[in-house]
């Protein structure tokens, strides 16, 4: 059973942060660190893993179809907002 709406694939729930870790290369492993260590609104108890999940997204192009989709009310997820804080 998929634990997403995104297809087949890459899904948080088999996400293993200890082992995935080590593959990111170093530039975005500090692009995660710095986002947790600046953003004023991480909130979510495991930052890392939230982090290294939308890296399999294009969040820019979720956020700009939120705001065609409905520009008076769009969706913003708010595990996104501490990366549009720091970034």
């Amino acid at each position: 059973d998929n634990q997403t709406y995104f297809g087949e694939g890459h899904t948080m729930a088999y996400m293993d942060v200890e082992k995935d870790w080590p593959k990111l290369s170093n530039e975005t492993q500090d692009e995660i660190l710095d986002v947790i260590e600046n953003s004023n609104t991480m909130a979510c108890p495991e930052p890392e893993m939230w982090l290294m999940y939308d890296l399999e997204f294009n969040v820019t192009n979720l956020i700009l179809s939120s705001f065609r989709h409905n520009a008076e009310a769009p969706v913003m997820f708010t595990h996104w907002l501490p990366q549009l804080e720091v970034y």
